[in-house]
């Protein structure tokens, strides 16, 4: 908790136990001052400020010792006059300690009331939110679980489909083996059957020669008679 207090032509920022310098104030050591020029006073974050003070609004002090600052010079020149002067001056203070920081009572009570009203505000909404977030996690688990039937039933229509497709392919095989058997046993038979008729044409071509040889023999054999009878 700080305050802003006017004194002496000054403004000071103070807080409660600090100890300040300021322009010299009438008194005793030991006398207690309360600054009634307050500009604003900050409590717990928040900061009420006046137009241009804060009625009812005080700070008390405790005067702790008078004193003179340190000694500066004031020279004052002439150029080409001959005028010098030359003075020295101590600015006079008074050391305070801050005590208590009154602040403005119908203020505080106003800002304690708008305090509870921003609570009841943020706790209503924190309902809200809430309730806004249960809403959103069963709706997701409501949509999850939809996903993940949906999903269940179309890897099921997959495998089922898969299962199908592969008997499918398994009857195909078998009817491809079987036309590929009959294919073959047709292949054989008609090479067994042309080497049967290859076989009877060499056979029969030999015959035809065995024939022709003997026709030869017995038209030489003729001839040679003949010429012998001649």
């Amino acid at each position: 908790m700080y305050a802003i207090i006017e004194t002496g032509g000054k403004q000071y920022k103070v807080q409660e136990g600090e100890l300040i310098f300021i322009e010299k104030l009438i008194g005793e050591e030991g006398d207690t001052v309360t600054f009634d020029k307050v500009l604003a006073i900050s409590n717990e974050g928040s900061l009420n400020v006046g137009n241009p003070l804060l009625s009812d609004a005080t700070v008390t002090a405790k005067i702790v010792k008078h004193g003179k600052d340190k000694k500066i010079i004031v020279f004052k020149y002439k150029a080409k006059k001959g005028y010098r002067r030359k003075q020295g001056h101590r600015q006079p203070y008074t050391k305070v300690e801050i005590e208590f920081i009154n602040e403005d009572m119908k203020m505080m009570k106003a800002k304690k009331a708008a305090k509870s009203k921003e609570e009841a505000a943020e706790m209503s909404e924190e309902t809200t939110d809430a309730n806004i977030e249960e809403t959103a996690v069963e709706n997701i688990e409501e949509t999850t679980a939809k996903k993940t039937k949906k999903t269940t039933v179309s890897k099921s229509k997959k495998v089922k489909t898969e299962v199908e497709s592969e008997k499918a392919k398994t009857v195909v095989e078998g009817k491809k083996a079987k036309t590929e058997a009959k294919s073959e046993e047709v292949k054989t038979e008609v090479e067994s059957k042309k080497a049967k008729t290859e076989a009877k044409s060499e056979k029969a071509k030999t015959e035809v020669k065995s024939e022709k040889a003997k026709t030869t023999a017995k038209s030489k054999k003729e001839t040679a008679e003949v010429k012998a009878e001649e």
